[in-house]
C-alpha cells in the first residue's frame, strides 16, 4: 500500500513538474518570435480602414465647389507673359510691350538689363554693326536698361508689328519719316514721349567710352511714360495678343538636327555664336571674343535661338541698309538640335511669324528667344551649326 501511494505521490510530482516546465516555456516562446512581423500584421490594415471613412467623411466641399475652366476657342493668356509663355504675376495680356534699341558696338559693352528681358532680336546698323531689340512684356522692376541709341527703319516696322513702345535717342532720316507716317507712339530721348527722369547719363560711361555710349534708361519711369504723356497702352481690339508666338513643351520633338553651337556671321562680319549647356537646357550667347553677359555679371540664358535670312541691301549712299521684312528661310534651335523653318511677315503692322518648311507653325520652348536678322540676297551673312 505504501509503496502504491509513493508511486502516486511521485507521478503527481513529475505531472507538477511538467506543467512548471510547460508554463516556463510558454512564458518564453513570445521572446524570439520577430516583433516587426507581429506589428506588420496587425498594423497592414489599419491605413486602409482608417484612410476609408476620411474620403467619404470629408466631402472637401471647396474641392467641388471650384468652377471648372470652361474651354475657349483662343487660349487665355491672363497672367501668362506672351513673349515668353511663362506665368507672371500681373495680367499684362492685353497690355502693349516696349522695345529698347540697345547700342550693341563692342566698346560700349556691357549691356544692363537684357537678362530680364523676356526676348532680343539682333539686326544689321550701318558700318558692319549691329544693335539689338531689346523686348520687355513689362519693365517696370527692371532699376536700369541700356544702353540707348537710334533706330533704324526696320527697327521702327520691327516695333509696330508688336505695337510695342519703342525706347530710343533720334533715328535715321527714313525712320524719321516712318514714324511720322505712321503715327508711332514712341519714347524719343531726343524728341518726347516720356517723364523726367526716365533716361541718364553714366558719368563713368561718359568719361570712359564716350558720351554716346552713356545713356541709360530706367525701367520704372519708362513703363509710367506712356500712360503719363496719354499713350494707348493696351492693344486695339482683335490685335493678337500671342504675337504670333506658339509656346509648347513640346517644342523639342520638332527639332532633328545636332545643334550643341551655332556661329551666325553678319554680312558686316560682326559674329554671335551660341553654345548649348545641358544644366539649364539654354543656349549662351559669346560675342567679341566673349560671353555675353548683364552688367559683367548676370548670364543671359535663352531657351530658344531663331535665325531668318532678310533680303539685305545697300542704299545708294552706300552707308545705310535695307531690310526686306517680308519672309525668307531661316532654322530654329532648341535643347541643342536644329529644323529649318521659314519665316514671313504681312507688312509693318504684322508680327514675324515662322513655320516649319512643310507649313506646321513652329512651337517654342518657354523661356527666352534670341531672334537673329541675318542677311541673303547681295549683301549676303552665314550661319553654320553643330
Amino acid at each position: 500500500m505504501k509503496k502504491i501511494i509513493t508511486l502516486i505521490m511521485a507521478s503527481m510530482m513529475v505531472l507538477l513538474l511538467f506543467q512548471a516546465c510547460g508554463k516556463e516555456e510558454a512564458a518564453e516562446a513570445p521572446a524570439p518570435t520577430p516583433t516587426p512581423a507581429v506589428k506588420e500584421a496587425t498594423a497592414a490594415p489599419t491605413p486602409s480602414a482608417t484612410a476609408a471613412p476620411a474620403k467619404t467623411a470629408t466631402p472637401k466641399p471647396t474641392a467641388t465647389a471650384t468652377p471648372t475652366p470652361t474651354p475657349e476657342p483662343t487660349p487665355d493668356l491672363r497672367n501668362t507673359n506672351p513673349l515668353t509663355g511663362l506665368p507672371m504675376e500681373k495680367d499684362i495680356s492685353g497690355k502693349r510691350p516696349f522695345a529698347f534699341m540697345c547700342n550693341n558696338i563692342s566698346v560700349a559693352m556691357p549691356h544692363v538689363g537684357t537678362s530680364q528681358s523676356d526676348m532680343i532680336m539682333e539686326l544689321m546698323d550701318e558700318g558692319g554693326i549691329t544693335r539689338m531689340m531689346v523686348f520687355f512684356a513689362d519693365p517696370e522692376n527692371v532699376p536700369v536698361i541700356g544702353s540707348i541709341r537710334s533706330a533704324r527703319a526696320y527697327n521702327v516696322e520691327t516695333a509696330l508689328g508688336y505695337d510695342a513702345f519703342l525706347v530710343h535717342c533720334g533715328n535715321s532720316d527714313e525712320a524719321i519719316g516712318l514714324i511720322a507716317a505712321y503715327g508711332m507712339q514712341d519714347i524719343d530721348q531726343m524728341v518726347g514721349g516720356y517723364l523726367p527722369d526716365a533716361f541718364y547719363r553714366d558719368s563713368w560711361r561718359s568719361a570712359n567710352l564716350g558720351n554716346e555710349h552713356s545713356l541709360m534708361a530706367v525701367g520704372s519711369v519708362i513703363a509710367a511714360s506712356p500712360a503719363a504723356v496719354g499713350y494707348r497702352t493696351d492693344h486695339e481690339e482683335g490685335y493678337d495678343i500671342s504675337y504670333g508666338l506658339a509656346f509648347s513643351d513640346e517644342a523639342y520633338s520638332q527639332v532633328t538636327g545636332e545643334a550643341r553651337s551655332i556661329e551666325i556671321v553678319y554680312a558686316g562680319g560682326k559674329t554671335t555664336s551660341f553654345h548649348f549647356e545641358d544644366e539649364t537646357a539654354s543656349y549662351y550667347m559669346s560675342q567679341y571674343g566673349e560671353e555675353y553677359l548683364d552688367n559683367y555679371a548676370d548670364r543671359v540664358p535663352f531657351a530658344n535661338v531663331i535665325e531668318i535670312e532678310a533680303n539685305t541691301y545697300l542704299q545708294e549712299d552706300g552707308k545705310h541698309l535695307t531690310i526686306e521684312l517680308t519672309e525668307g528661310p531661316g532654322f530654329y534651335f532648341t535643347y541643342g538640335r536644329a529644323v529649318p523653318i521659314h519665316w514671313y511677315k504681312n507688312g509693318p503692322y504684322d508680327v514675324y511669324h515662322y513655320t516649319l518648311q512643310d507649313g506646321t507653325p513652329l512651337q517654342l520652348s518657354r523661356g527666352r528667344t534670341f531672334v537673329a536678322v541675318n542677311q541673303s540676297g547681295s549683301y549676303q551673312g552665314s550661319i553654320s551649326f553643330g
